[in-house]
């Protein structure tokens, strides 16, 4: 039985996931695959950090195009929304690329991710001037918290905590409107 790529890539990523020291050991075993065959795909750690980088980039890039959220002349809590919807099924890919430092260090990466960011932080630009979102706070730090909203969602839609239907509706009603009491 052959193992794509992909799919060593997608249980890599759960097992760094949920075990960020995890060996290349753990992984193989996890993918049902002996450390032979992850070595001749992978050959170090580093390696397989840097593809799992590269796969979350590419995957949230074209969420990113999917949902058109870079098109000014859409509502941008509507762009977000649908930003978020196809997000949803990357959130240990996300949950990987903010958590794993080791990747701080790589140019090429931090600049793919520097324009992801820009791009969620020039939505939320757009719906603070649409007075959607509060300008009272930094763009930035609104981005964060979608960022990492999106990842708890995840979390608690895996764990069984949150319906896989109320993910979106929970990051956005968050966001938007806080945990406050009304």
């Amino acid at each position: 039985m052959t193992v794509s790529t992909d799919a060593i890539l997608e249980t890599a990523t759960r097992v760094l996931a949920a075990s960020p020291t995890a060996t290349l050991a753990d992984v193989a075993r996890a993918a049902g695959i002996s450390r032979t065959t992850l070595f001749t795909r992978f050959a170090t750690r580093e390696e397989l950090l840097l593809a799992l980088a590269a796969d979350a980039i590419d995957r949230t890039d074209a969420a990113i195009a999917a949902s058109g959220i870079a098109d000014a002349s859409k509502d941008p809590v509507i762009t977000l929304a649908d930003l978020t919807e196809a997000m949803m099924p990357l959130g240990a890919r996300l949950g990987y690329l903010l958590r794993e430092r080791s990747l701080d260090e790589n140019a090429e990466l931090q600049e793919r991710w520097s324009r992801i960011d820009r791009t969620i932080t020039d939505a939320v630009r757009r719906a603070q001037a649409a007075d959607r979102v509060r300008a009272d706070l930094p763009a930035l730090w609104v981005a964060d918290a979608w960022f990492w909203l999106v990842v708890a969602a995840w979390e608690g839609i895996e764990a069984g905590r949150i319906a896989p239907v109320d993910g979106v509706r929970l990051v956005i009603s968050t966001l938007l409107d806080g945990a406050g009491s009304r």
